[in-house]
C-alpha cells in the first residue's frame, strides 16, 4: 500500500484557479511544519506554482482562530503585494480557496535565501544582500501607502469578520512594571513614556504602510539575484519602521539573531529612505526620522524584554543561534547608545542603562549578541 498522501482535493481545485491541469505534485515541506508546500509542474505558463497550505496547530481535524487569522493574512498580505508594486517585491500571487486553505504563488526555485550570506559569506556578500533586503522593504512600504482600504476589502472577500478580527494587535504591557520593580528599577516618568511610545506606535500617521512584522533572513528569498519577501502570516497595516528596525534590532523575532555592524545598518536605512521617500518624502528628514527610530526601537526594546524576560532564569535556554540572555542584554544596549543621552525618553534611557548594568551583574558570562560570521573578521 503506498504512503503518498491525498492531495487530489487540493490539486483538483487549484487546477479549477489554475485553468489548467497539474502534471505532477511534489512535496517540498517536511511533515511537522506547521504548512503543506507542494510544488506543481504545469503544460503551460507558469509552468510550475507553489501551493501554500495552512494547516491545524493543535487539532487535527479543524483551524484554530490562530490557524485562520495567518491563512487570512498570508493571502491578504500576497495578494495586495501582487496588486500594487510595479517592481516584483514577492511572489506573485495566483489564488486560493478559503475552504481547503490553501494559496497558489509563483515558484521561486531552489535559490538560497538570506541565512547564507550572513551565516556562510563574506562582508561584501552580506552587505549586499542586506541592502537588497532594506531597498525590498522600503519599495514594499512605498507601494502599500493609502491602500489600507484595499487589504480590508481582500480580508473582507475571505470572511466577512476576517478585518475586524485582524486588527492591529498591540502588547498592552500590563506586567512590565512589575517585572521592572523585581529587578529593584523603577524610574519616576517610564510609564509615561511608554504610553507615548504605544500611541505613536498605534497611530502612526503618515508612516502608516503595510508591514511584514517578520522579515527574517529565511523569509527573504533569492530568485533570479533579486531578494524577494516571502511569507506574510503576521503582516498587517502599521508603523512602517517596524520593519525596517529589523537590522538594528538584530532580528527580534529570528532564530538567526546576530548583530550587524553599526555603518553597514545606517547604509542600509539609507537605502531603504531612497525607496520610501518616493511616497513619504518627510523620511529625509534626518531629525525626523532619527526621533521615530528612537520611539519605535523603544517599543521593540521593552516588547522584546517583557516577553523574554520570564525565559531568562535558565542560563542554557538558547533560541536558535543565540541566547535569550544576549538577546535582551543586546536590546537595552541597543536602545541606551541609540538615544545616546538622557534628554531623549529620558526615564527610559536611565531604565535601560541600571537595567544593563543589574543584568550583567546577574549574568556576568553573558556577553551580546556576536556579530554575523560574515562580518566578524
Amino acid at each position: 500500500m503506498s504512503n503518498q498522501p491525498d492531495w487530489t482535493a487540493v490539486s483538483q481545485r487549484a487546477e479549477a484557479i489554475l485553468g489548467q491541469p497539474i502534471l505532477s505534485v511534489e512535496q517540498l515541506s517536511d511533515d511537522d511544519r506547521r504548512n503543506l508546500l507542494l510544488r506543481c509542474t504545469l503544460a503551460q505558463p507558469p509552468y510550475s506554482v507553489i501551493i501554500k497550505q495552512t494547516l491545524p496547530t493543535d487539532d487535527p481535524d479543524k483551524l484554530l482562530a490562530q490557524d485562520q487569522l495567518r491563512f487570512w493574512q498570508d493571502w491578504a498580505g500576497a495578494a495586495l503585494l501582487t496588486a500594487v508594486s510595479h517592481t516584483p517585491i514577492s511572489p506573485k500571487f495566483y489564488g486560493g480557496d478559503t475552504a481547503l486553505s490553501f494559496i497558489i504563488l509563483e515558484d521561486l526555485g531552489t535559490g538560497s535565501s538570506l541565512v547564507e550570506p550572513l551565516l556562510e559569506g563574506d562582508a561584501q556578500s552580506a552587505e549586499a544582500a542586506l541592502q537588497q533586503m532594506m531597498t525590498r522593504l522600503g519599495q514594499m512600504h512605498a507601494a502599500t501607502i493609502g491602500q489600507v482600504q484595499m487589504f480590508d476589502d481582500i480580508l473582507h472577500t475571505l470572511d466577512g469578520q476576517a478585518a475586524e478580527r485582524i486588527q492591529q494587535s498591540l502588547p498592552d504591557f500590563a506586567d512590565l512594571l512589575a517585572k521592572l520593580a523585581d529587578l529593584g528599577v523603577a524610574v519616576a516618568g517610564f510609564e509615561q513614556e511608554l504610553a507615548q511610545v504605544k500611541t505613536v506606535v498605534a497611530h502612526p500617521g503618515p508612516f502608516t504602510t503595510y508591514v511584514h512584522l517578520d522579515p527574517c533572513p529565511d523569509n527573504l528569498f533569492m530568485h533570479n539575484g533579486r531578494l524577494k519577501i516571502i511569507d506574510f502570516e503576521q503582516g498587517n497595516f502599521g508603523h512602517a519602521l517596524r520593519d525596517a528596525l529589523y537590522l538594528r534590532m538584530s532580528f527580534p523575532t529570528c532564530w538567526c539573531a546576530n548583530r550587524v555592524p553599526t555603518a553597514v545598518i545606517e547604509a542600509c536605512e539609507a537605502a531603504y529612505r531612497q525607496q520610501l521617500s518616493t511616497k513619504l518624502p518627510i523620511i529625509t528628514d534626518d531629525a525626523f526620522f532619527a526621533e521615530q527610530c528612537l520611539l519605535v526601537c523603544a517599543f521593540w526594546v521593552w516588547n522584546r524584554f517583557d516577553r523574554l524576560l520570564p525565559h531568562t532564569h535558565e542560563q542554557a535556554v538558547d533560541w536558535g543561534i543565540a541566547s535569550i540572555r544576549s538577546r535582551v542584554l543586546t536590546y537595552l544596549h541597543t536602545f541606551s547608545q541609540l538615544a545616546d543621552a538622557p534628554d531623549k525618553l529620558p526615564a527610559m534611557w536611565e531604565t535601560a542603562v541600571q537595567l544593563q548594568t543589574i543584568l550583567q551583574t546577574k549574568w556576568p558570562e553573558t556577553a551580546l549578541l556576536p556579530y554575523y560570521p560574515a562580518f566578524r573578521a
